[in-house]
């Protein structure tokens, strides 16, 4: 008769066997051996099936497979025989994750801090889900959980990193991922992040470092290359940067983000042709995504091939893809229906800093009636400087809006109760008009930071005047006009303006004219026409002045252009951009400026206005053709308005040929802008805020 002798069971209940297979599979496992780990797991749940432990790690071996029905399926099984497991139910959560079912894998993540309120992967894998669900002040606190749980979770003090870069917690990102960098010298995705903080902090050297040490690590990753263009870029090596997004466009060509940072690129230079030819590209590639569509908006109204209409259209298409699906349900407002009651006004932009934006609304926040209005602002600036501190000041409420996301900040400003909501922005950078299509707010309008419709439904009207958009014509906005009586804009020179100077051309041979705005709006067409002018004013000459022409190539294509049309180089003098006192100090050596067309300068032609210098613009068929012209007319000065290109070259031929004049409109602007309406900003506030009021008695009426 045979002895038969039982396998020896462990205290788990399982025979003693059973752990060393067990532990061989996790070690093939965590070796890379995925196939032998998986048939010992296998084997082992075919004696043992409810051996929970291998259905997690056959989980996880399927789920590094790409089978993540699989993965889902054992994972579920585990968690019906042993729920009292919380990695059971973080994996579960990841393969959910990965199959875009976040509120699913957000329950599984919460179970299983129910069961382990110390697990610094739950918290962390939460924290990625919440994020994707654009639940950032959540996915932040569970991110910094994980990592108080366990500072030296990489991964988890990358993803902190990036998010506090998102809210503008600079230094905070930046501590949080130089941290991380010193725990894994060799995580590229470390050195990535660190460096769009750097940038971000406009430490434009030590980010450069960040993306050629990632360059180093991972060459073949192209949106390391796609970045240093964008350090490139803001470094002015403009050249440079083109070569990088080249770099990054040959690794991964179907990426949208690469085309839109070449056309900037292109556009920084001038070269327009290419810049929109990269956009019309990005749009087949990415007809999708709204920051692409919203960028290639801005771009085209630099073409002057391009209409009212086509730009209405393109708008609008923008506002039916992207907003319309976002729109308001059908939720009644709990604003109070009376018409002549104190209103909470907020105004919403990522520019309350040294920015015009900051600028032309400063003098406009501090103005408003506190007893018919309460000033809420909404910052997504993320470098606060001394003109944040003056918005502050300004504002009643203040709220830091870049850590929230569209869908947040949309629920801020309803539970706000704001009766009037103001998009400062349009499709600028940084702009918000994915909270506005959510409708937090009863009246919605968009006002200065733009010069164009929005193409939002969900905007209820556009700050204009009369010049911009005349009431005789056909208003090519979806929003409805909302005219103000003057200017559209008001302007207050800089407390740090330097004094006015004489004209230079009483102590030279010539007059110089000049011209402070970007190289993009210098298109072809302005430099035939400025050429024309220096031809027919033959002892004149020419100064322009901006940050990318401290780029050599650049520059020689600059000097090219004029070249072309007979210019000699040195009748055109190329300046790089200054500190902005030193800027403004600067219209000291310019008789005359230049406005570019078709899209005007803004605040360039109010600061030469206010420091003395005339300023010749072309008025066009579109609001950004358009507000040289408004400027001129409300401050006094609607004879150096021209109505085409010859009528342009014309008035500033017949003013360089009378330098007497010259002199005299400088002394004039000098006394007469500080008082023209341009730069009444108590009584263009008032006119503002009469405008609010019939739009807000108008929604009362509409009950």
């Amino acid at each position: 008769m045979k002895i038969r002798h039982k396998a020896k069971k462990t205290a788990t209940g399982f025979p003693d066997w059973v752990p060393r297979i067990f532990t061989t599979a996790v070690q093939h496992q965590q070796a890379g051996r995925l196939a032998e780990a998986r048939d010992l797991l296998v084997h082992l749940l075919e004696r043992v099936p409810h051996h929970t432990d291998s259905m997690y790690f056959l989980a996880s071996i399927a789920a590094q497979s790409g089978d993540l029905s699989l993965a889902a399926d054992l994972l579920r099984q585990a968690i019906a025989l042993e729920p009292r497991k919380a990695p059971y139910f973080v994996l579960l959560g990841n393969v959910l994750q990965r199959e875009e079912q976040l509120d699913d894998s957000a329950v599984c993540y919460r179970q299983a801090l129910l069961l382990d309120p110390d697990s610094s992967d739950a918290h962390y894998n939460l924290g990625n889900t919440l994020e994707r669900q654009s639940r950032f002040l959540d996915a932040t606190r569970h991110f910094e959980k994980a990592v108080a749980l366990r500072p030296d979770f990489v991964e988890a003090q990358n993803n902190l990193g990036k998010i506090y870069h998102t809210a503008g917690r600079l230094a905070d990102a930046a501590q949080c991922l130089e941290f991380a960098r010193a725990l894994a010298p060799t995580a590229m995705p470390v050195h990535l992040n660190l460096g769009n903080v750097y940038m971000a902090q406009a430490r434009l050297d030590d980010a450069l470092g960040c993306f050629d040490r990632c360059v180093e690590l991972a060459p073949e990753y192209a949106q390391i290359h796609n970045n240093r263009g964008n350090v490139l870029r803001q470094l002015g090596r403009i050249e440079e940067s083109l070569d990088a997004y080249g770099q990054a466009i040959g690794l991964a060509p179907q990426v949208p983000e690469f085309y839109v940072n070449l056309a900037h690129s292109f556009q920084a230079q001038g070269r327009m042709a290419e810049a929109l030819a990269s956009f019309r590209h990005v749009l087949t590639l990415s007809p999708d995504e709204p920051s692409v569509h919203g960028a290639a908006l801005f771009t085209f109204h630099y073409d002057p091939a391009t209409t009212p209409q086509s730009l209405l259209d393109e708008h609008r298409c923008w506002g039916d893809r992207f907003g319309t699906p976002l729109a308001r349900q059908a939720k009644p407002f709990p604003n109070p229906r009376d018409p002549e009651r104190r209103l909470r006004v907020g105004y919403v932009s990522s520019d309350f800093r040294q920015h015009p934006v900051a600028m032309f609304t400063g003098p406009v926040l501090a103005a408003h009636d506190r007893s018919r209005f309460d000033v809420y602002c909404y910052s997504g600036t993320s470098r606060p400087d001394s003109w944040t501190q003056k918005i502050q000041r300004a504002a009643d409420h203040w709220q830091p809006s870049a850590g929230l996301s569209d869908l947040e900040l949309a629920e801020h400003i309803e539970a706000d109760g704001i009766d009037i909501l103001i998009d400062l922005s349009g499709h600028t950078a940084g702009n918000r008009l994915l909270a506005f299509a959510r409708k937090p707010a009863p009246i919605q309008a968009s006002w200065l930071g733009y010069f164009n419709t929005t193409g939002l439904e969900a905007v209820d009207y556009l700050v204009v005047d009369s010049v911009v958009a005349p009431p005789e014509e056909s208003a090519p906005f979806v929003e409805q006009p909302l005219r103000l009586e003057g200017c559209y804009l008001c302007y207050q020179l800089p407390e740090y303006a330097p004094p006015r100077a004489p004209a230079p051309a009483l102590k030279k041979d010539g007059v110089t004219f000049g011209c402070f705005n970007a190289l993009s709006k210098i298109t072809p067409e302005v430099v035939a026409c400025w050429s024309d002018i220096l031809r027919r004013a033959p002892l004149s000459r020419i100064v322009l002045r901006n940050q990318v022409l401290s780029d050599p190539a650049s520059r020689e294509r600059c000097l090219a252009g004029f070249e072309r049309h007979g210019i000699e180089r040195s009748r055109v003098d190329l300046l790089s951009a200054a500190p902005h006192a030193e800027l403004l100090g600067f219209y000291s050596q310019i008789d005359l400026a230049l406005d570019p067309f078709p899209y005007n300068g803004g605040t360039t032609t109010c600061e030469a206005l206010a420091m003395g210098v005339p300023v010749v613009t072309l008025r066009g068929d579109r609001f950004v053709s358009r507000v040289g012209a408004t400027i001129l007319t409300h401050a006094g000065y609607p004879e150096l308005i021209a109505g085409t290109p010859d009528a342009y070259a014309a008035t500033a031929v017949t003013l360089a040929g009378d330098v007497q004049r010259l002199a005299e409109l400088r002394t004039e602007l000098a006394e007469r802008i500080p008082q023209s309406r341009l730069c009444d900003d108590a009584g263009f506030t008032r006119g503002l805020e009469s405008a609010y009021r019939e739009a807000w008695r108008r929604w009362c009426d509409a009950a």
